[in-house]
């Protein structure tokens, strides 16, 4: 009794967490089955919206089988739990998770990772939509596919960091490879490789000089050219 209780929407995309409540009466058998009363404090629609998406949780802690039912008696993380019941995640305005205006650095910094991870949820979901599967390989099990920036959301305007074309669906190699530029792709999708990388690495990596965007769209030119001229600056200089 007491036990803080998170409704988990799982299946299909969006996945995350859309209601909250708390055990107010001791586990009692139910014509054999054990059940338990719980008291819902906070819930929506997860069609519609989430408290916390899954991208998030995998952020705070990316043991997988922690946000799965088939992987019973597991127990969330305590700085996972401290996250998610702290009620600064839960103010929900226009269907968009909002902190609670912040009192102290912390809670300002503790808004911003929530505004960036949301902010990157919304284009992952857009990549997916544009991309269907990956850029390159056309894989199209989204559970290994990662949303990628071209200009890196750091140096990225607002704007640029929810751009659809700023961004490319890869597999985890290529993502890697990309965000370190050791690969890039030019005006016309055909793959850069960094002359840092020896032929069996590339091998090992299942990287080959033929590899190229499946498509591109006038609006990923400029991105594109940004992230090869910084490619090709890396490439200038001695790579570790």
């Amino acid at each position: 009794v007491g036990d803080k209780v998170y409704l988990m929407k799982q299946g299909k995309f969006p996945r995350g967490i859309f209601g909250r409540g708390v055990i107010i009466k001791n586990p009692y058998q139910d014509d054999g089955v054990w059940s338990v009363d719980i008291r819902i404090d906070e819930i929506v629609d997860p069609q519609k919206t989430l408290f916390l998406h899954e991208d998030i949780l995998f952020q705070m802690s990316p043991e997988r089988g922690l946000w799965y039912t088939n992987f019973s008696g597991v127990k969330i993380p305590n700085d996972v739990l401290e996250g998610i019941k702290n009620n600064k995640c839960w103010k929900l305005i226009s269907s968009q998770i909002t902190a609670i205006e912040p009192e102290a650095d912390s809670e300002t910094t503790y808004k911003a990772w929530v505004d960036q991870r949301i902010g990157q949820q919304q284009f992952r979901e857009q990549l997916i939509r544009h991309w269907g599967g990956c850029a390159v390989t056309g894989c199209p099990i989204q559970d290994v596919l990662i949303a990628s920036h071209i200009v890196p959301w750091k140096i990225a305007t607002p704007n640029e960091r929810l751009d659809v074309y700023n961004g490319l669906l890869l597999t985890a190699n290529l993502d890697k490879l990309f965000d370190a530029f050791l690969i890039s792709f030019n005006s016309k999708g055909g793959i850069l490789i960094s002359k840092s990388i020896d032929a069996k690495a590339l091998s090992l990596l299942g990287i080959n000089a033929n590899m190229k965007l499946r498509k591109i769209e006038s609006g990923h030119l400029a991105y594109l050219q940004r992230h090869e001229s910084k490619f090709r600056i890396m490439e200038g200089k001695e790579r570790k």
